[in-house]
């Protein structure tokens, strides 16, 4: 899938190169000191999308039972201990989400406008931005 691509993230806007330096810092703290949080929030998004589309989970390469327990184990397995990826595919809205080992965002591909409306609320309801890749 290509674009266009959105991201759910800590930060509402693309950090500048000359503020890269902080950057790093604050990423470094956030995924050391705030994963668990983030991976709770991420979790709640992901089941509460589930509640209005048919969502297939898969990380790398195997499904992933879409209850609370399970996919908060996917989540941290992903961006706690950095390994592998996580898919959610919708595919009556052609859209698909990724979260990839160590990122503290979720990528949106490709989304429909259903499935932009529902989540840019479904962010803000914990605390992330929905904003455009690369802008």
């Amino acid at each position: 899938m290509e674009k266009p691509y959105f991201l759910i993230d800590f930060f509402p806007a693309c950090v500048p190169a000359a503020r890269a330096e902080a950057f790093v810092a604050a990423e470094e703290w956030l995924l050391t000191e705030d994963v668990p949080d983030f991976s709770r929030r991420v979790t709640r998004i992901l089941l509460k999308l589930s509640c209005y589309f048919e969502c297939e989970f898969v990380h790398d390469g195997k499904a992933v039972m879409p209850s609370g327990a399970v996919l908060l184990e996917t989540v941290s397995t992903v961006v706690v201990r950095r390994h592998g990826t996580l898919e959610i595919g919708i595919a009556a809205e052609d859209t698909l989400i990724t979260l990839d080992a160590g990122d503290l965002y979720l990528t949106v591909y490709h989304p429909s406008a259903r499935a932009v409306r529902l989540l840019q609320q479904l962010a803000a309801s914990e605390g992330l931005f929905w904003r455009q890749g690369n802008a």
